[in-house]
Protein backbone atom coordinates (compact mmCIF):
# COMPACT_ATOMS: atom_id res chain seq x y z
CA UNK A 1 0.00 0.00 0.00
CA UNK A 2 1.40 3.50 -0.55
CA UNK A 3 -0.55 6.40 1.67
CA UNK A 4 0.29 10.24 0.57
CA UNK A 5 0.81 11.98 3.67
CA UNK A 6 0.44 15.73 3.73
CA UNK A 7 1.90 18.13 6.94
CA UNK A 8 0.07 21.50 7.21
CA UNK A 9 3.10 24.48 7.85
CA UNK A 10 1.21 27.39 6.90
CA UNK A 11 1.22 30.85 9.45
CA UNK A 12 -1.42 29.32 11.79
CA UNK A 13 0.80 26.06 12.40
CA UNK A 14 3.48 26.32 15.12
CA UNK A 15 6.48 24.17 15.36
CA UNK A 16 5.31 22.32 18.14
CA UNK A 17 1.73 21.10 16.47
CA UNK A 18 4.22 20.17 13.34
CA UNK A 19 5.70 17.43 15.78
CA UNK A 20 2.61 16.42 16.87
CA UNK A 21 1.55 15.95 13.31
CA UNK A 22 4.80 13.92 12.87
CA UNK A 23 4.02 11.89 16.18
CA UNK A 24 0.17 10.96 15.24
CA UNK A 25 1.49 10.17 11.41
CA UNK A 26 4.06 7.69 12.76
CA UNK A 27 1.62 6.24 15.28
CA UNK A 28 -0.46 5.97 12.06
CA UNK A 29 1.97 4.26 10.00
CA UNK A 30 2.90 1.77 12.91
CA UNK A 31 -0.27 0.44 13.11
CA UNK A 32 -0.87 0.05 8.66
CA UNK A 33 2.04 -2.11 8.53
CA UNK A 34 3.94 -2.96 5.85
CA UNK A 35 3.11 0.37 3.99
CA UNK A 36 5.22 2.94 1.85
CA UNK A 37 4.72 6.34 2.88
CA UNK A 38 5.19 8.96 0.85
CA UNK A 39 5.54 12.54 3.19
CA UNK A 40 4.83 16.54 2.08
CA UNK A 41 4.27 19.92 3.64
CA UNK A 42 2.00 22.02 2.27
CA UNK A 43 1.12 25.58 2.82
CA UNK A 44 -0.19 27.54 -0.45
CA UNK A 45 2.28 25.28 -2.47
CA UNK A 46 3.30 21.08 -1.66
CA UNK A 47 7.01 20.22 -1.55
CA UNK A 48 8.11 16.99 -0.18
CA UNK A 49 9.19 16.67 3.32
CA UNK A 50 12.68 16.58 4.07
CA UNK A 51 13.82 14.45 7.32
CA UNK A 52 11.67 15.24 10.22
CA UNK A 53 12.52 18.40 10.92
CA UNK A 54 10.51 21.91 10.79
CA UNK A 55 10.47 23.59 7.17
CA UNK A 56 12.20 26.50 6.84
CA UNK A 57 9.33 27.55 4.46
CA UNK A 58 6.11 27.72 4.76
CA UNK A 59 4.26 30.09 6.62
CA UNK A 60 1.89 31.36 4.18
CA UNK A 61 -1.75 30.72 3.77
CA UNK A 62 -3.58 27.42 3.11
CA UNK A 63 -4.36 26.09 0.04
CA UNK A 64 -5.84 22.60 0.49
CA UNK A 65 -6.09 22.71 -3.71
CA UNK A 66 -2.22 22.30 -3.74
CA UNK A 67 -2.78 19.13 -1.85
CA UNK A 68 -5.75 17.95 -4.52
CA UNK A 69 -3.92 18.38 -7.33
CA UNK A 70 -0.98 17.06 -6.54
CA UNK A 71 -2.23 13.84 -5.39
CA UNK A 72 -4.46 13.93 -8.78
CA UNK A 73 -1.16 13.91 -10.21
CA UNK A 74 0.16 10.89 -8.42
CA UNK A 75 -3.55 9.01 -8.13
CA UNK A 76 -2.40 6.09 -10.11
CA UNK A 77 0.77 5.61 -7.84
CA UNK A 78 -1.09 6.34 -4.25
CA UNK A 79 -3.67 4.18 -2.28
CA UNK A 80 -4.71 6.75 0.00
CA UNK A 81 -4.35 9.96 1.32
CA UNK A 82 -3.63 11.18 5.04
CA UNK A 83 -3.62 15.25 5.19
CA UNK A 84 -2.88 17.21 8.98
CA UNK A 85 -4.03 20.28 9.56
CA UNK A 86 -5.18 22.61 12.54
CA UNK A 87 -8.45 22.74 10.63
CA UNK A 88 -7.47 26.60 8.96
CA UNK A 89 -7.96 25.20 5.68
CA UNK A 90 -11.17 25.19 2.80
CA UNK A 91 -13.23 22.05 1.95
CA UNK A 92 -11.51 19.26 0.25
CA UNK A 93 -12.63 19.38 -3.47
CA UNK A 94 -13.78 15.28 -4.52
CA UNK A 95 -11.00 13.00 -4.91
CA UNK A 96 -11.96 9.48 -6.69
CA UNK A 97 -13.67 7.24 -4.45
CA UNK A 98 -11.08 3.83 -4.41
CA UNK A 99 -8.80 6.70 -2.47
CA UNK A 100 -9.66 6.65 1.28
CA UNK A 101 -8.91 10.16 2.32
CA UNK A 102 -8.18 10.70 5.95
CA UNK A 103 -8.41 14.56 7.71
CA UNK A 104 -6.72 14.53 10.71
CA UNK A 105 -7.01 17.86 12.88
CA UNK A 106 -5.23 18.90 15.93
CA UNK A 107 -5.92 21.98 17.64
CA UNK A 108 -2.84 24.17 17.96
CA UNK A 109 -4.80 25.71 21.66
CA UNK A 110 -3.92 21.89 23.26
CA UNK A 111 -0.44 22.72 22.76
Amino acid sequence: MKVFVYYDVSGSVPEELFNKFLFEAAWRKSQLGDVEWHEFCFDHKVRPLEGNAWPNYGGGGTDIDAVREHFLSHAEEGDGLLIFSDGYIPELGPIPNHHPVELVFLDPETL
